[in-house]
């Protein structure tokens, strides 16, 4: 199994990870075992005095990506991706 990080713009990660999946399938094809993942974790935040649970990322602008295949081929069109 071959793991990457990407980094992308802070905030962006949920665009960049649609982009990357589109990617992934149009380049590999449907069947592809490519799983991109944000790392998240649950925290309480205090708005207006309510308590309100919301999701951080724990690395902000990293996505996580796994694959059993080597995509070192396609490093150059990841990084013309938007975001």
């Amino acid at each position: 199994m071959n793991y990457y990080f990407i980094a992308c713009r802070t905030g962006g990660e949920e665009k960049v990870r649609a982009h990357l999946n589109k990617f992934f399938t149009r380049e590999l094809g449907e069947v592809h075992d490519v799983f991109i993942f944000i790392p998240m974790r649950r925290m309480i935040d205090r708005r207006k005095g309510k308590k309100i649970m919301t999701d951080h990322p724990i690395l902000p602008g990293y996505l996580l990506v796994s694959s059993e295949e080597d995509l070192a081929n396609f490093s150059l069109d990841v990084h013309r991706l938007p975001g």
